[in-house]
């Protein structure tokens, strides 16, 4: 069994993962944000 194949498709999707992850806490950051930026406006 040849363990480079391996090590490059874990590689690839351990980068797609943390590129999935980071995006998703990006957004739900920039929500965070946009509802504390209404709340003192309305406020």
């Amino acid at each position: 069994m040849n363990v480079l194949p391996v090590i490059t498709l874990f590689g690839g999707l351990a980068a797609f993962v943390t590129l999935a992850v980071a995006l998703s806490v990006a957004v739900g950051k920039t929500q965070l944000i946009e509802k504390q930026n209404d709340e003192q406006l309305t406020g």
